[in-house]
């Protein structure tokens, strides 16, 4: 059976040695790879009912298919490198926040990161999450 985080779990356990939020209610699933295995505490777990699978069939307007066997942040890359580079979803709904101006908050890229399966150092402003998506191949430089 699935399992969530029944509550916020911070693990400092990480490459940059600084104490990263995983949010209740966050998928197993969801985590990063080896997140899991670190919280070792039962309390911070409860089981999840499995969400029956949509029959595609009955999916009306669904863009392009996603391989189930590759990741998220592949099938990001993919579509971010087709993309025209107008304002348009890159997956899943999500819209790359501006980099400059209003909207361009260090709240907003931390959320599009962690939406793209990015872990965000805490204090982690603007300009390096924006690096990290492009060191990770998830989103492209400007210019």
């Amino acid at each position: 059976m699935p399992r969530r985080l029944a509550r916020d779990v911070y693990l400092t356990d990480n490459p940059f040695g600084e104490a990263v939020r995983f949010r209740a209610g966050t998928l197993e699933a969801d985590l990063p790879a080896g997140a899991a295995a670190k919280v070792l505490n039962p309390a911070a777990w409860e089981d999840v009912e499995p969400e029956p699978e949509p029959d595609p069939a009955v999916v009306e307007g669904a863009g392009e298919a996603i391989d189930p066997d590759a990741g998220l942040a592949e099938h990001v890359a993919a579509v971010a490198q087709a993309s025209s580079g107008d304002e348009q979803p890159i997956a899943g709904g999500l819209t790359e926040p501006p980099r400059g101006g209003a909207g361009a908050s260090t709240e907003a890229w931390s959320s599009f990161a962690a939406a793209l399966g990015q872990v965000v150092p805490e204090g982690a402003k603007r300009d390096e999450i924006v690096e990290q998506l492009i060191t990770a191949g998830l989103i492209e430089r400007e210019g």
